[in-house]
C-alpha cells in the first residue's frame, strides 16, 4: 500500500511515540505542571465532523424557533433541549445552527458526545474542548483561560472546578452573548455518573451567566427528560411539537428520488409513509434505492417493515455478496471498526488487518451505513443505532458482531506491527519514516498500536492465546520503544501494568512488563543523575555512553 506521510511528521519511531499527545512527563524528571490540554488526544471527534446541515426547506420551523430563542433578550429560558428519538435529525439541526452562528461571528462552542470512542462518551475532555472553542473566537476569553491554566495543579482539579475556571469565569468576565451547544447528550456515559455530574454542574453554574444560551440535543432518556422538566429556565420540545408533522421527511425523500424512474414515482409515497418521520431511515433508504439495480424488488422489501433494524439488515444484504467468504470478511472488518478505540481510516485499518486487501472492498460496499470521505479519513458509523444493532444478537443475526474477536485481531496485529517496526528501526537506523517498512505501513497505525495494544489485549476474547506474543514483545521490543522517551513512563508503563492486571492477563505478562520497565526506570534515573554529575566535563558524553552500555 502506498502511504502519503506528511514531511512535518518525519521522526524516528521512538520519537514518534514519545511525542504522542497521549503521554505526559513523569514527576521525577519534569518541573512543569501536568496540563490537561497537552495530554489530550488530537483527533477527538468532539465537533461531530461527520454530520451534515439541514436540506434546504426542511426543519424550517424548528430552526426559526431556535433562532428566536437564542437571539431574544427577554427569553425566560437559558437552555433549549431538543429531545427526540434516534435518527430524527437532532445532530443535523445542531450542526446547521453551529455553522449559521459561526458565520454570524457569534461566540459559540460545541461538544458532540458519541459512543464511538471512550474520549467522546465521557466528560474527561469536555471542559478543555469547550474552553478552546470559545478561546479560538475571543482573545480576552483565551487570556483568562490561560491564566487559570497556570495553576500548578489545574489538571488535577475536579470537573466542577475546571468547568468554573475554564468556562464560567471567562464568560462572566466577558459580559458577551455566547452559545454552548451540547449535542447527543444521551451518548454521554452515565455508568460512572458523568452525565449526572454534567447536568448538575450546568444547573449550578451556567444559569448565573446572563448572556449565555445553552442548546442541547439528545434522545428523551428518562433522566434527561426529568431534569429538563424540573429545572427552572429549561425549555424542551420535540420535532412533532415544533414542526406540526412529518412534512420535512417527505420533502427530503422527494428531493433525493427526484430522478427516480417515472414508472416507479408513484411508489415514492410508500417510502414517505414507511419513514414515519425518521430522517436516518429516509437517508439510508434513499441511498439504497439510488444504488439498487433492481429498484422494484428493493421497494417491495422496504414495504414489509419500517424499523431501522430491518433497514440495516436490508442494507447489509444488498451490499454484501452472498458467499460465505464475503460474509466472513464483512464480519471481521465490522468487528475491527466497532472495537477500535478511535475511528481509523481505511489505510490504518488495512495496516492492522490480517487480510488488508478486503478492508477497502468491505468499507466501500457498505457506503450506505458507513461514513468516510476518502481512504485517509476516519470511518464512522452512520448512526449510533447501527452499533446497537450489530452488537445485539437478537437484532442482527446473521450479521451479529462480537467485539471480543475484534479486540483479539487488533491486539495481535498491534503487537505484530510494533514488533516489526522495532526490528526495522534497530536494523536500519532511526529514520523509520524513510525506510521500506514505513512505505508499506500507515504511521498512524503504528501510533495507534502503541496507544492501544494493552486495551485490546484486555478486551480480547482469548487472552491466553495472546500470552506468548505479549511476553515475546515485552522481552524484545518494549524496552527499546521506551528508550529516549522520558515521557512514556506515566502513560506507558504505569497504565499498561495496571490495565493488564485489571484485565486478568497472565501473571507472567505482568512480571515481564514490570521487570523490563523497572529496569528502564532505574537506568533512566541513574543516567539522569550521572549527566548532572558530569555536566560541563568536556568528554562527559563518552563515559555516559559507556555507563549506559554497562547498565544494559
Amino acid at each position: 500500500m502506498n502511504k502519503d506521510i506528511p514531511k512535518t511528521g518525519r521522526m524516528s519511531l521512538k520519537k514518534g511515540m514519545c511525542c504522542s499527545s497521549r503521554v505526559s512527563t513523569p514527576p521525577f524528571i519534569s518541573h512543569t505542571a501536568l496540563e490537561t490540554h497537552s495530554s489530550r488526544p488530537e483527533n477527538i471527534n468532539a465537533y461531530g465532523a461527520q454530520h451534515r446541515q439541514c436540506q434546504p426547506g426542511t426543519r424550517t420551523k424548528t430552526l426559526d424557533v431556535i433562532r428566536q430563542w437564542a437571539d431574544g433578550d427577554d427569553s425566560p429560558s437559558w437552555m433549549f433541549c431538543l429531545l427526540d428519538f434516534a435518527g430524527s435529525g437532532k445532530s443535523t439541526v445542531s450542526k446547521h445552527m453551529d455553522r449559521e452562528w459561526d458565520k454570524d461571528r457569534k461566540l459559540i462552542a460545541r461538544f458532540f458526545f458519541s459512543r464511538d470512542t471512550t474520549d467522546t462518551m465521557s466528560t474527561k475532555w469536555f471542559c478543555s474542548i469547550v474552553a478552546d472553542a470559545f478561546a479560538f473566537r475571543d482573545e480576552n476569553f483565551k487570556a483568562i483561560m490561560k491564566e487559570f491554566q497556570r495553576q500548578p495543579n489545574y489538571g488535577l482539579l475536579s470537573f466542577e472546578q475546571q468547568f468554573e475556571g475554564l468556562i464560567v469565569d471567562p464568560l462572566k468576565a466577558l459580559d458577551r452573548r455566547a452559545i454552548l451547544i451540547i449535542d447527543a447528550l444521551d451518548e454521554c456515559d452515565n455508568d460512572n455518573g458523568d452525565r449526572d455530574q454534567l447536568l448538575e454542574t450546568i444547573s449550578n453554574q451556567l444559569r448565573s451567566i446572563p448572556h449565555l444560551r445553552v442548546f442541547v440535543t439528545g434522545r428523551p432518556e428518562r433522566d434527561i427528560t426529568q431534569w429538563a422538566a424540573n429545572t427552572v429556565g429549561v425549555r424542551h420540545a420535540n420535532f412533532l411539537q415544533l414542526e406540526g408533522g412529518h412534512d420535512d421527511v417527505e420533502k427530503y425523500i422527494k428531493q433525493r428520488l427526484f430522478n427516480f424512474p417515472s414508472h416507479l414515482q408513484a411508489q415514492v409515497s410508500n417510502v414517505v409513509e414507511k419513514a414515519e418521520g425518521v430522517f436516518i431511515w429516509a437517508r439510508i433508504a434513499c441511498d439504497l434505492l439510488c444504488k439498487a439495480i433492481d429498484k422494484q424488488a428493493l421497494l417491495n422489501s422496504l414495504g414489509k417493515e419500517v424499523t431501522l433494524d430491518y433497514l440495516y439488515t436490508i442494507a447489509l444484504e444488498q451490499s454484501v455478496p452472498r458467499d460465505s467468504y464475503s460474509h466472513q470478511a464483512t464480519i471481521m472488518v465490522l468487528g475491527m471498526i466497532l472495537a477500535v478505540r478511535r475511528p481509523l481510516s481505511i489505510d490504518e485499518l488495512a495496516s492492522l488487518s490480517p487480510n488488508p486487501d478486503v478492508v477497502e472492498a468491505v468499507v466501500t460496499s457498505l457506503g450506505s451505513i458507513l461514513i468516510y470521505r476518502h481512504r485517509n479519513e476516519p470511518i464512522r458509523l452512520i448512526h449510533a443505532t447501527l452499533r446497537e444493532f450489530l452488537t445485539t444478537m437478537t437484532k442482527a443475526e446473521p450479521w451479529f458482531v462480537q467485539l471480543g474477536p475484534g479486540h483479539y485481531t487488533l491486539a495481535d496485529r498491534c503487537i505484530d506491527l510494533l514488533a516489526r517496526a522495532t526490528r526495522t528501526e534497530q536494523s536500519s537506523g532511526p529514520n523509520i519514516k524513510e525506510n521500506t517498512f514505513q512505505r508499506q505501513e500507515s504511521f498512524g497505525a503504528i501510533e495507534y498500536s502503541w496507544d492501544s495494544w494493552v486495551d485490546h489485549c484486555g478486551n480480547s476474547y482469548r487472552k491466553l492465546g495472546l500470552n506468548e506474543r505479549v511476553i515475546e514483545f515485552i522481552d524484545t521490543g518494549y524496552e527499546y520503544l521506551l528508550d529516549d522517551s522520558l515521557r512514556a513512563i506515566s502513560d506507558g508503563f504505569i497504565r499498561n501494568v495496571v490495565s493488564l492486571c485489571r484485565h486478568n492477563m497472565s501473571p507472567h505478562i505482568t512480571q515481564a512488563l514490570v521487570s523490563r520497565s523497572l529496569r528502564w526506570i532505574v537506568r533512566t534515573i541513574i543516567l539522569h543523575l550521572m549527566f548532572k554529575l558530569i555536566h560541563g566535563v568536556e568528554n562527559g558524553v563518552l563515559p555516559l555512553a559507556l555507563f549506559d552500555m554497562h547498565l544494559r
